[in-house]
């Protein structure tokens, strides 16, 4: 006789693997042909991060220009309260500035 897997174990086990699938994106949004700002998200893929930006308004009502999947050495460099808001062009910039530095220990300065 063969023994059923309760649903709710073969969800968790999904819940798992795609949870240990997630990265974090570097979305950038355009306004007027302009760079308006950066969403930085956790996601298991490029269109799963845009649809999480757009299903949240993060993305304030301007238009996707394009996405970059952060490996796990940048990753480690992003603030945790950076994740999941916009970003202005300023804030972009030296978070930027700090991932291409590799510098993990000093703080940026929000403004």
């Amino acid at each position: 006789m063969r023994r059923r897997v309760p649903v709710v174990a073969v969800l968790s086990a999904i819940a798992l693997r795609n949870k240990a699938q997630m990265s974090l994106w570097w979305l950038t949004y355009n306004r007027h042909g302009r760079l308006h700002g950066v969403v930085i998200i956790e996601a298991a893929s490029l269109i799963s991060a845009c649809i999480g930006v757009a299903d949240n308004a993060l993305d304030k009502g301007a238009s996707f220009a394009e996405g970059h999947e952060l490996d796990a050495v940048q990753s480690a460099l992003i603030p945790p309260g950076y994740i999941g808001m916009m970003l202005s062009r300023k804030e972009a910039a030296l978070l930027l500035n700090r991932i291409e530095r590799g510098d993990g220990k000093r703080r940026l300065i929000r403004g």
